[in-house]
């Protein structure tokens, strides 16, 4: 259910972090893996320390080699930050109202709001509205 979920949504990143988006695309590219380990190339710097704990199974001991990871418990971690992502409005759903992107539903102000409204002994720099 959670991967056709996955699947089926377009998700937008609201910032710069792209992690758990990344984490998902690997799930998504595992689905039909079956087998309790799971190589994987990813970071998991999204999770804390103690779900690290829980998903890594064995870390390669340089930091370019691959995690093994619990498949279970790497879906459920995964599936929760991807949860509280959408929550958190750091991941957006294209086209979705409770979880679309907030920036697109800001206000753009009008160009003489920006004009400084304040008396000129206030120090405003900014050009003065005389309208």
């Amino acid at each position: 259910m959670l991967f056709a979920f996955a699947r089926t949504l377009t998700f937008i990143p609201t910032s710069a972090d792209r992690s758990v988006l990344d984490a998902v695309e690997v799930l998504l590219a595992n689905e039909s893996h079956k087998g309790q380990w799971l190589t994987v190339d990813i970071d998991l710097g999204f999770a804390s320390e103690q779900w690290q704990r829980t998903v890594i199974v064995r870390a390669g001991k340089r930091p370019d080699q691959m995690l093994v990871v619990d498949r279970r418990h790497f879906e459920v971690c995964v599936f929760t930050h991807l949860a509280a992502e959408l929550r958190s409005g750091d991941l957006a759903i294209a086209g979705a109202d409770s979880y679309a992107d907030y920036r697109a539903q800001l206000l753009l102000a009008p160009p003489d709001l920006l004009l400084c409204r304040l008396p000129a002994r206030s120090g405003c720099s900014m050009p003065r509205h005389t309208g």
